[in-house]
């Protein structure tokens, strides 16, 4: 439930490939949001999440220490993503103070970070979050979408491919379903979709009327849409709905069986996600040995 009249600051943990992207164009498309210039902000994941070292931009920056007037001046000016990025690593306090000062500005409600490798972050992280908003008067909500893991775990690997990406383990070369299976169950897999992993560390840090769980087969439907304006408080706009972003034509698939094999793989995921959202199990690829398993579970993008 939105409190009306709060500043408010919006986490984005992914899941990498669940519709974060859309999300983030729906929201900024609002008067009264104002997300900055990026939509991932690579901050917390590089400071906490070896992984995630190649978005390391500490040094780039020109500033060094500035207070959040210079920190303005800086993003003022149309800097490269390495410079903001650089720059809010750089400074933490300056981070908190970047997204405040966005909030200050008339008419403004609502601002955040929506990066999907925050996904794996600890609670210790998500706390010092929470509580370096909550020391500059602004409350701290959460937004995390999962998408079934399988056909999310191919997505991935395709988006890797097709942009050559050598980041996420993803092999670049063979056939898909051979990069796929050597992609499941990676450091770089499981940090950004062990998503019962991210549902306990964010119930640990916020209640649960301060996060919004979303499902990527579900959130451009009318109750989806609806969930997600109602939660950021921002008006309803199902004619956003149809636009979707960072979606590509597939040339690559993977077989059958190798579906099968990525579900048994991340049965963890599903039966986890199954116990805390029971409709799961109808969106999502059922069990191999289910005799209503799809011969093909390609979602859009």
């Amino acid at each position: 439930m939105t409190r009306v009249g709060q500043k408010r600051f919006l986490l984005g943990l992914g899941a990498q490939k669940a519709g974060s992207t859309w999300a983030h164009t729906y929201l900024q498309a609002d008067p009264g949001v104002d997300l900055g210039p990026l939509k991932e902000y690579h901050v917390w994941d590089v400071l906490h999440l070896p992984e995630m070292a190649s978005f390391d931009h500490r040094g780039r920056s020109a500033l060094r220490n500035g207070a959040e007037a210079k920190l303005r001046r800086i993003l003022g000016k149309a800097p490269s993503v390495e410079e903001v990025r650089g720059r809010l690593q750089d400074d933490i306090e300056g981070y908190f103070d970047f997204f405040a000062g966005l909030l200050d500005q008339p008419g403004v409600h609502l601002t955040g970070d929506i990066t999907p490798a925050y996904a794996g972050l600890p609670v210790s992280v998500l706390e010092r979050i929470r509580d370096g908003f909550a020391r500059r008067g602004i409350s701290v909500q959460a937004m995390f979408l999962m998408r079934d893991p399988v056909a999310r775990c191919i997505s991935a690997a395709q988006m890797n491919r097709r942009k050559g990406l050598r980041t996420e383990a993803v092999p670049q070369k063979g056939d898909l379903d051979a990069a796929v299976l050597a992609y499941v169950g990676t450091p770089e897999e499981r940090l950004r979709a062990d998503y019962p992993r991210s549902i306990a560390a964010l119930r640990q840090v916020l209640t649960e009327e301060d996060i919004f769980f979303g499902f990527y087969e579900t959130l451009f439907k009318a109750e989806g849409l609806k969930r997600l304006s109602s939660f950021a408080g921002i008006g309803l706009r199902p004619d956003l709905a149809k636009r979707r972003v960072n979606a590509h034509a597939k040339t690559e698939s993977v077989r059958p069986e190798t579906r099968s094999l990525l579900r048994q793989r991340l049965a963890d995921v599903y039966d986890g996600c199954a116990e805390t959202f029971p409709e799961t199990r109808a969106i999502w690829m059922p069990e191999p040995s289910s005799p209503n398993l799809p011969q093909s579970q390609e979602a859009a993008q």
